[in-house]
């Protein structure tokens, strides 16, 4: 979060994009072991959309007391888009571990 331990990671790693301090602090998703809520996508479906000409709709559940919300994104979102997505409509910062239909565990931070 500080940006401080990429000095001590791999010489390879600490050129790698996705781990600079600010897309890392970008990254809605939790690394494993730490304290976040769990955000479930439900269903997400191909629509046709005024707005966006196709879009995704989502359906989703918010921590364990099941705070369910819905929505749309573009057809071209990618996962990261869709963790930030999920972030906002929590209404808290922080970030969130996020499981996809079917997924056996949360998606992987390095997947933004």
């Amino acid at each position: 979060q500080k940006g401080q331990a990429i000095a001590f990671a791999h010489r390879a790693l600490q050129c790698h994009p996705m781990l600079a301090p600010e897309l890392a602090r970008a990254n809605p998703f939790a690394v494993r072991g730490s304290r976040s809520p769990v955000c479930s996508v439900s269903s997400l479906a191909l629509v046709a959309d005024d707005e966006f000409g196709q879009s995704i709709a989502i359906r989703a559940t918010i921590g364990l007391a099941g705070n369910e919300v819905e929505g749309t994104l573009p057809e071209d979102v990618t996962v990261g888009d869709l963790g930030a997505w999920m972030q906002e409509r929590r209404g808290e910062a922080g970030y969130i571990y996020l499981t996809l239909p079917g997924a056996l565990r949360p998606v992987a931070p390095l997947a933004a």
